[in-house]
């Protein structure tokens, strides 16, 4: 799995049920590669959703994982299994095919020495002794037949030995060894499946209506979250242009009203940019307001996040309240309503 996934998941685990912009805290990434780090580790069996708004995530523990790897390292013993069979077989025919080699290299020898002796033999007692000869020729035969079907029913017997030993040994052994392995694999592989299945059927925990959210990133990743669940209006107010999801703005649908506020200098080429870019969306009005010190947004009158953003202060420090409570996205609503109220337009 990619680095972002690991990082996701080895920060999360073990801490509970946690929104998207928690997690983007804790790893300090931002929301989009949060977002594609737990699709990837949800396909994993990683990852479980809790169904709520916003959504929460639960790092697993990794017994899904370990019990792919024992799948595939089950499958890696089979395979192991069979050439380890074909290869006993090769052997053995390559022990049978040397085999027949010796035998006609050991024909072929003592039929090359037999020709030599009954040539020496004639040569010697040809004038003398031909009837002798013939019988002597004949025993001499004989008696090499004998000899070298002797030497080879010794070699033909150890052969025989040999191959079954050999299969015997490798074959039976090596195959009871490795079904062993393999019947091991299936017990630790359904103990996985089983603490899995344990795992997946916890109950969700009691989801709080407010929480608070640390660091500027986690808010940042906050409010691009709740964009993505927006549907008919979304608030934004920040101090600094530049914190505006501009890219998660423009890709709302049409019928979204986009209401942005902020301390916009129109004498700054990047903040000109940016009115540029939000401009190019129909229903994105924009406004600005000197005195904006609050970092909040509401989407859709059901979620509502706001921060306090101090001139200098340590971004990690940054601390915001998000909640889906009506009470409280109302009483949010009022005062991030007033500051747009109190601004002007771009």
């Amino acid at each position: 799995i990619s680095e972002n996934a690991q990082k996701v998941y080895l920060s999360t685990l073990g801490l509970g049920a946690l929104t998207l912009s928690e997690i983007a805290m804790l790893t300090k990434l931002d929301y989009d590669l949060v977002k594609n780090s737990i699709e990837e580790l949800t396909k994993l069996d990683l990852v479980k959703e809790l169904k709520a708004v916003p959504p929460r995530y639960e790092m697993l523990p990794p017994y899904k994982l370990f019990v792919t790897q024992l799948d595939v390292f089950g499958e890696i013993l089979h395979r192991f299994n069979v050439n380890m069979k074909s290869a006993i077989t090769t052997a053995l025919d390559t022990v049978n095919q040397r085999a027949g080699e010796l035998d006609q290299s050991i024909r072929s020898g003592l039929a090359s020495t037999l020709d030599v002796l009954s040539k020496q033999l004639e040569e010697m007692f040809r004038e003398i002794m031909v009837k002798v000869i013939e019988m002597a020729s004949e025993a001499l035969q004989k008696q090499a037949n004998n000899i070298m079907q002797s030497v080879l029913d010794v070699v033909n017997q150890n052969i025989t030995t040999l191959r079954s030993e050999f299969e015997k040994i490798l074959s039976e052994n090596i195959e009871r060894e490795v079904d062993n392995i393999i019947n091991s694999f299936k017990e630790s592989k359904q103990m996985m499946e089983e603490l899995y299945k344990e795992t997946v059927k916890t109950e969700a925990p009691a989801l709080e209506p407010l929480w608070v959210i640390r660091g500027l990133t986690g808010i940042k990743a906050h409010i691009e979250d709740m964009l993505s669940r927006a549907r008919s209006i979304v608030l934004i107010v920040t101090p600094d242009p530049k914190l505006i999801p501009v890219d998660k703005v423009l890709q709302l649908e049409k019928l979204v009203r986009v209401q942005v506020v902020s301390q916009f200098n129109t004498s700054d080429d990047e903040h000109i940019a940016i009115i540029n870019k939000l401009k190019l969306r129909e229903r994105t009005f924009i406004r600005t307001n000197k005195r904006v010190i609050v970092l909040g947004s509401i989407v859709d009158d059901k979620e509502a996040i706001f921060a306090s953003v101090p001139d200098e202060m340590d971004e990690e420090k940054i601390m915001g309240i998000a909640t889906t409570s009506h009470e409280w996205v109302m009483a949010s609503h009022d005062l991030l309503a007033y500051t747009w109220t109190t601004s002007e337009d771009v």
